[in-house]
Protein backbone atom coordinates (compact mmCIF):
# COMPACT_ATOMS: atom_id res chain seq x y z
CA UNK A 1 0.00 0.00 0.00
CA UNK A 2 2.61 2.53 0.64
CA UNK A 3 4.47 2.00 -2.86
CA UNK A 4 1.40 2.30 -4.76
CA UNK A 5 0.71 5.36 -1.99
CA UNK A 6 4.40 6.90 -3.02
CA UNK A 7 3.94 6.32 -7.08
CA UNK A 8 0.61 8.53 -6.49
CA UNK A 9 2.07 11.58 -4.65
CA UNK A 10 5.68 11.52 -7.10
CA UNK A 11 2.85 11.55 -10.40
CA UNK A 12 0.53 14.37 -8.19
CA UNK A 13 2.07 16.00 -5.04
CA UNK A 14 -1.03 17.43 -4.72
CA UNK A 15 -3.38 14.29 -4.07
CA UNK A 16 -5.46 14.95 -0.89
CA UNK A 17 -6.46 11.59 -0.81
CA UNK A 18 -3.13 9.64 -1.10
CA UNK A 19 -1.34 12.48 1.39
CA UNK A 20 -4.10 11.77 3.83
CA UNK A 21 -3.89 8.17 3.62
CA UNK A 22 -0.15 8.82 4.39
CA UNK A 23 -0.90 10.73 6.89
CA UNK A 24 -2.87 7.95 8.53
CA UNK A 25 0.01 5.32 8.17
CA UNK A 26 1.99 7.76 10.18
CA UNK A 27 0.83 6.16 13.15
CA UNK A 28 1.58 2.54 12.10
CA UNK A 29 5.20 2.55 13.98
CA UNK A 30 7.06 -0.26 11.38
CA UNK A 31 6.06 2.18 8.42
CA UNK A 32 6.30 5.36 10.32
CA UNK A 33 9.89 6.13 9.11
CA UNK A 34 9.25 5.34 5.47
CA UNK A 35 5.98 7.41 5.20
CA UNK A 36 8.05 10.26 7.21
CA UNK A 37 10.50 10.02 4.14
CA UNK A 38 7.56 10.26 1.48
CA UNK A 39 5.82 13.35 3.63
CA UNK A 40 8.66 15.45 3.88
CA UNK A 41 9.55 16.40 0.28
CA UNK A 42 5.99 16.82 -0.60
CA UNK A 43 5.42 19.13 3.09
CA UNK A 44 8.66 21.11 1.71
CA UNK A 45 7.83 21.81 -1.90
CA UNK A 46 4.16 22.35 -1.06
CA UNK A 47 5.38 24.94 1.84
CA UNK A 48 3.50 23.64 4.32
CA UNK A 49 5.56 24.35 7.41
CA UNK A 50 2.90 23.21 9.64
CA UNK A 51 2.86 19.47 8.99
CA UNK A 52 6.63 20.50 8.09
CA UNK A 53 6.92 20.77 12.16
CA UNK A 54 4.49 17.67 12.81
CA UNK A 55 6.60 15.36 11.01
CA UNK A 56 9.67 16.54 13.23
CA UNK A 57 7.99 15.50 15.89
CA UNK A 58 8.28 12.02 14.30
CA UNK A 59 11.60 12.75 12.76
CA UNK A 60 12.86 13.31 16.55
CA UNK A 61 11.28 9.95 17.54
CA UNK A 62 12.95 8.02 15.32
CA UNK A 63 16.72 10.21 15.44
CA UNK A 64 19.32 8.67 16.96
CA UNK A 65 20.68 10.99 19.54
CA UNK A 66 22.79 13.00 17.57
CA UNK A 67 19.89 13.51 14.90
CA UNK A 68 17.73 14.81 17.24
CA UNK A 69 19.63 18.02 17.51
CA UNK A 70 19.79 19.06 14.01
CA UNK A 71 15.75 17.93 14.16
CA UNK A 72 15.04 20.38 17.09
CA UNK A 73 17.09 23.24 15.14
CA UNK A 74 15.13 23.03 12.28
CA UNK A 75 12.08 22.56 14.17
CA UNK A 76 13.15 26.48 16.26
CA UNK A 77 14.00 27.75 12.46
CA UNK A 78 10.39 26.53 11.52
CA UNK A 79 9.08 28.07 14.35
CA UNK A 80 10.82 31.45 14.42
CA UNK A 81 11.03 32.23 10.97
CA UNK A 82 7.65 30.48 9.14
CA UNK A 83 5.16 30.45 12.74
CA UNK A 84 6.65 33.87 13.91
CA UNK A 85 6.77 32.08 17.04
CA UNK A 86 10.19 32.66 18.76
CA UNK A 87 9.43 31.13 22.11
CA UNK A 88 8.20 27.52 20.89
CA UNK A 89 11.76 28.36 18.57
CA UNK A 90 13.50 28.73 21.78
CA UNK A 91 12.22 25.81 23.97
CA UNK A 92 13.11 23.77 20.82
CA UNK A 93 16.60 25.22 21.08
CA UNK A 94 16.42 24.56 24.63
CA UNK A 95 16.07 20.89 24.23
CA UNK A 96 18.55 21.25 21.73
CA UNK A 97 21.20 22.00 24.42
CA UNK A 98 19.70 19.80 26.76
CA UNK A 99 21.03 17.49 25.02
CA UNK A 100 24.53 19.08 23.32
CA UNK A 101 25.06 21.64 25.42
CA UNK A 102 29.44 20.87 24.02
CA UNK A 103 27.37 22.51 20.26
CA UNK A 104 28.15 26.18 20.77
CA UNK A 105 25.99 27.11 17.75
CA UNK A 106 22.57 25.38 19.53
CA UNK A 107 23.75 27.61 22.20
CA UNK A 108 24.67 30.90 20.89
CA UNK A 109 21.23 30.68 18.87
CA UNK A 110 19.24 29.29 22.18
CA UNK A 111 20.79 32.38 24.36
CA UNK A 112 19.84 34.79 21.57
CA UNK A 113 16.40 34.01 21.54
CA UNK A 114 16.53 34.04 25.09
CA UNK A 115 17.79 37.81 24.77
CA UNK A 116 15.35 38.40 22.63
CA UNK A 117 12.22 37.39 24.78
CA UNK A 118 13.96 37.84 28.05
CA UNK A 119 13.20 34.46 29.00
CA UNK A 120 15.80 34.66 31.79
CA UNK A 121 14.52 32.51 34.27
CA UNK A 122 14.86 29.83 31.75
CA UNK A 123 17.96 29.89 30.54
CA UNK A 124 19.31 29.56 34.09
CA UNK A 125 17.04 26.37 34.51
CA UNK A 126 18.24 25.08 31.27
CA UNK A 127 21.69 25.55 32.53
CA UNK A 128 21.72 25.09 35.59
CA UNK A 129 19.86 21.51 35.07
CA UNK A 130 22.18 20.54 32.26
CA UNK A 131 25.04 21.34 34.57
CA UNK A 132 23.86 19.11 37.26
CA UNK A 133 22.92 16.32 35.07
CA UNK A 134 26.27 16.68 33.05
CA UNK A 135 28.79 17.87 35.22
CA UNK A 136 31.95 16.90 33.05
CA UNK A 137 31.24 19.20 30.14
CA UNK A 138 33.79 20.52 27.98
CA UNK A 139 31.87 23.73 27.86
CA UNK A 140 30.92 23.95 31.43
CA UNK A 141 33.07 26.88 32.02
CA UNK A 142 31.02 28.91 29.45
CA UNK A 143 27.36 28.07 30.91
CA UNK A 144 28.57 29.18 34.25
CA UNK A 145 29.67 32.45 32.96
CA UNK A 146 26.80 32.73 30.77
CA UNK A 147 24.79 31.86 34.47
CA UNK A 148 26.69 34.12 36.14
CA UNK A 149 25.93 36.89 33.91
CA UNK A 150 22.15 36.38 33.89
CA UNK A 151 22.17 36.30 37.42
CA UNK A 152 24.00 39.21 37.87
CA UNK A 153 22.61 41.65 35.24
CA UNK A 154 19.50 40.40 34.39
CA UNK A 155 17.54 38.03 37.38
CA UNK A 156 19.69 40.47 40.14
CA UNK A 157 19.93 37.10 41.66
CA UNK A 158 23.29 37.93 43.34
CA UNK A 159 23.07 34.87 45.81
CA UNK A 160 22.85 32.91 42.49
CA UNK A 161 25.18 35.12 40.76
CA UNK A 162 28.03 34.48 43.24
CA UNK A 163 27.23 30.34 43.06
CA UNK A 164 27.96 30.76 39.63
CA UNK A 165 31.28 32.89 39.69
CA UNK A 166 32.14 30.79 42.29
CA UNK A 167 31.97 27.67 39.71
CA UNK A 168 33.55 29.39 37.85
CA UNK A 169 36.47 30.67 39.23
CA UNK A 170 36.64 26.33 40.23
CA UNK A 171 36.13 25.44 37.03
CA UNK A 172 39.39 27.32 36.10
CA UNK A 173 41.23 29.20 39.33
CA UNK A 174 44.39 30.69 37.50
CA UNK A 175 41.48 32.99 35.57
CA UNK A 176 40.99 36.32 37.60
CA UNK A 177 37.84 37.10 35.99
CA UNK A 178 35.49 35.54 38.26
CA UNK A 179 36.88 37.28 41.07
CA UNK A 180 36.71 40.34 39.49
CA UNK A 181 33.27 40.56 38.61
CA UNK A 182 32.09 39.49 42.43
Amino acid sequence: AVDQLEEIVTQDARNSDAIAELESLRQNEPLKERVVAILRPLYETGDDWRRLVQLNEDRYALASDGEKVAVLRETATLWETRGNDKKRARRALGAAVRLDPDDADVRHEFERLVTETKAWDEIARVYEETLAEKPDLASKRDLYAVLARVHDKERDDPRRALWAYGCLYDSDPSDPEPLDAT
